[in-house]
């Protein structure tokens, strides 16, 4: 009798190629149902290539921003060079690596930057929500640890389940801007709505992993970024939308 092979699959790395599968099939569904989004396949695959190189590069690169006090605590060239080839990934990197990628992307082939945006950001909400799963299978960013054990379905739990509550708010933010936002609006709506919901989902996370500053996480801080800009960027634009009609 032949003896059983055995495959280990990363959880993590298998949501996140479903997460890909999807992303792509439904940015290729929506370029040939929409006029206003109409990519030629090449064109989309190159989209899609720049995207996902500037998601790992951003998302590693914060990771490693992250680390600098247990660098400067305790500094090692193997530690640093661990953390670059093999560190972890922190989700706003991503997403701001993504979004340098899609304006990369626009400048290169002379294409609308808010078109390109609403088309593509809806994609990075759906495809962290897969990650987010992919986060839960694995065992990472995990919330609080509870005062009784959390019983779902055959799975108990010990720390309460952040990931799903985010990949839920994730797919949802991705029906939302899908379908109700538009005209150059995704992009911002997105990160507000994003980082609003990211800076109070930190208090209720477990791991420090990421980094924490004083008070505050390094996806807090960035959150307080991201909205100041934004708010400040509302600002001008509103000044300068009433300097021209007066």
């Amino acid at each position: 009798m032949a003896p059983y092979i055995y495959f280990k699959i990363p959880s993590y790395g298998l949501m996140a190629v479903i997460g890909i599968i999807v992303g792509v099939s439904i940015l290729y569904y929506r370029s040939v149902k929409y006029e206003k989004y109409c990519l030629p396949f090449k064109d989309l695959l190159i989209l899609c290539g720049i995207c996902g190189a500037c998601c790992v590069i951003g998302s590693r690169i914060v990771f490693i921003l992250s680390q600098i006090p247990a660098l400067i605590k305790d500094f090692s060239l193997e530690v640093l060079l661990g953390h670059i080839f093999l560190g972890g990934l922190v989700f706003y990197g991503g997403l701001l690596g993504a979004i340098c990628g899609a304006l990369i992307f626009s400048k290169i082939r002379k294409y609308n930057t808010n078109d390109v945006m609403d088309f593509v950001v809806p994609v990075f909400a759906l495809f962290h929500g897969f990650g987010r799963i992919g986060c839960f299978m694995s065992g990472c960013c995990y919330g609080l640890k509870l005062n009784e054990q959390f019983v779902l379905g055959a799975i108990h739990l010990n720390y309460f389940p952040m990931q799903l509550v985010e990949a839920l708010f994730e797919f949802i933010m991705f029906f939302i801007l899908s379908k109700k936002i538009s005209d150059g609006k995704v992009l911002s709506v997105y990160l507000a709505v994003y980082s609003i919901f990211r800076f109070i989902n930190e208090f209720f996370r477990g791991d420090t992993v990421r980094g924490i500053w004083y008070v505050l996480s390094t996806s807090q801080i960035i959150a307080l970024i991201i909205l100041t800009v934004l708010a400040v960027n509302y600002v001008k634009n509103k000044i300068s939308d009433k300097k021209s009609t007066d």
